[in-house]
């Protein structure tokens, strides 16, 4: 029934206002403070949870569908800070990569997975996705943003091997195609920077919507 994960997306939603409340104070300064009316991610969250979710039953638990959410949900976040803001806090990486964490153990405790099969896939996952941020930040001595870098860690820690790797690329091309527009329509120019964190949410979102 579509009305689980409705409900599911309406609690997603009650977290990340909790999230965007404290957002909109940090910024509550700022001339150019982006204010989206709060009711307007009790569509928006329940709406990707609803679109994006593989299962209408949410038993038995499948503690990865709830990472995923959980990623989801805190992507949002980030993307928002980022876009306007152009930063993404190291405390909401942690806080993510801790209840990733936990949801890995749970996976592990109920045998879901198997910590043989998942160690090694995870570690190649995590050096495919933020360690190659990871190169290009050394070499471009710190032309792409170190935050940029944390996030495609905790991505790669996030998602399945195929489902990250699956999200960069994804992310890679699209911010790639908007840097490119904008320079066309001179908006931006070859050396500014485009916050990531949008992108990243985008390439996540059709990710888990293709059901990569």
């Amino acid at each position: 029934m579509i009305i689980n994960r409705t409900l599911l997306g309406v609690a997603g939603a009650l977290v990340f206002n909790r999230l965007y409340q404290g957002f909109i104070r940090s910024v509550a300064e700022q001339s150019k403070c982006f204010k989206m009316p709060a009711i307007a991610f009790y569509i928006i969250i329940p709406l990707q949870i609803v679109l994006l979710s593989p299962t209408d039953s949410l038993l038995p638990i499948d503690y990865s569908i709830i990472k995923g959410l959980f990623l989801l949900i805190i992507l949002n976040y980030l993307a928002l800070i980022d876009l306007y803001q152009k930063r993404i806090p190291n405390r909401i990486l942690v806080h993510l990569l801790v209840i990733t964490t936990v949801l890995t153990c749970l996976e592990l405790t109920s045998g879901q997975i198997q910590l043989l099969t998942y160690l090694p896939s995870m570690l190649i996952t995590v050096m495919l996705t933020g360690g190659s941020f990871l190169i290009v930040y050394i070499l471009t001595k710190g032309a792409l943003g170190a935050g940029d870098v944390k996030l495609m860690f905790v991505l790669g820690f996030s998602l399945e091997q195929q489902s990250a790797l699956t999200a960069m690329v994804y992310a890679l091309l699209l911010s790639a195609l908007a840097g490119l527009i904008l320079i066309i329509f001179k908006r931006k120019s070859t050396k500014a920077a485009l916050p990531f964190a949008p992108f990243v949410l985008l390439g996540t979102c059709l990710t888990l919507l293709l059901g990569v």
